[in-house]
């Protein structure tokens, strides 16, 4: 559990790394990964959403403001290239999209668990049923989570 509390937020760090690194190298799949349509500042992160390639629209969407550009460009105003700079030579964006939010949720997930999981014994409490019943699957999803990153990764290399 120790373990989990420290290397997730490790990792969600190393990937945020990883973010800023394809922002500037690969602003494509950024593009898709966030659904933005059109190049734009002070882009929201969008939570969820259906993204629709035909319409070049995110139905649904539930997005936070300006937190997109916060992250990648560490300016609430910054300025992303939306997928009307690459045309056609884009990745999937629905794939894409899904994909971090997948791999992203699932670390959330981690995160909260395991650190829930090394608070509550510090309050000499023992742990609840249903806890231990979450915490049962909980050794499947750092592999959702890496795997959802490498079609991330491989599926935002494809134009």
């Amino acid at each position: 559990m120790i373990a989990a509390a420290v290397l997730t937020p490790t990792q969600i760090l190393i990937g945020d790394l990883h973010g800023l690194n394809s922002f500037e190298h690969q602003p494509t799949k950024i593009a898709a990964v966030e659904a933005v349509w059109e190049t734009t500042s002070g882009v929201p992160f969008t939570l969820m959403g259906m993204p629709n390639e035909k319409t070049k629209t995110t139905y649904f969407a539930i997005k936070i403001p300006k937190l997109a550009s916060l992250v990648l460009v560490h300016d609430a105003e910054g300025e992303l290239s939306g997928l009307d700079q690459f045309e056609e030579e884009h990745p999937p964006v629905a794939a894409v999209f899904w994909s971090f939010r997948v791999m992203v949720g699932v670390a959330m997930l981690m995160l909260i668990m395991s650190w829930y999981g090394c608070w509550k014994p510090l309050r000499n409490s023992t742990f609840s049923k249903f806890y231990l019943r979450l915490l049962a699957p909980m050794a499947f999803p750092g592999w959702v989570a890496v795997l959802a990153g490498w079609y991330v990764t491989e599926i935002g290399r494809q134009p």
